[in-house]
């Protein structure tokens, strides 16, 4: 998303800045403006698979879970090449995470929001 950022304009990654900082400690992620995302092309993977039907496992149990928008014209049970498996996804997405991580030359992950990633704290950061 950094990236994206600073492929912009100046304008455009103040104005994304701006509107992210304005809607950080909200409940929508602070990159949607009218239902749209701001940095679309570079949005993470939890983005990507928002709303796809989903099977994960909750207290021993398999369940299953999907956006009702996306589910409208539906009728018949979906193939299970059509359902993201979310534990096998999060199992893959550590071991991503880990390599890396040790490509990197750092043993633990840094969390940060989309606010504290996009600030113009850390566009200073990234272009020293």
């Amino acid at each position: 998303m950094r990236e994206a950022l600073l492929g912009l304009s100046e304008w455009q990654a103040d104005e994304i800045r701006r509107h992210v900082a304005e809607q950080a400690d909200g409940e929508r992620c602070p990159l949607l403006l009218h239902d749209h995302c701001l940095l679309y092309k570079a949005r993470p993977i939890i983005c990507r698979t928002h709303g796809f039907p989903i099977i994960y496992s909750a207290d021993g149990r398999r369940q299953s879970d999907c956006c009702p928008r996306n589910m409208t014209e539906q009728t018949s049970p979906l193939a299970g090449s059509k359902v993201v498996d979310l534990d096998t996804l999060n199992t893959l997405l550590v071991a991503i995470n880990s390599i890396y991580l040790s490509q990197v030359g750092t043993a633990t992950e840094l969390r940060m929001t989309i606010a504290e990633a996009l600030s113009d704290t850390e566009k200073k950061i990234i272009s020293s």
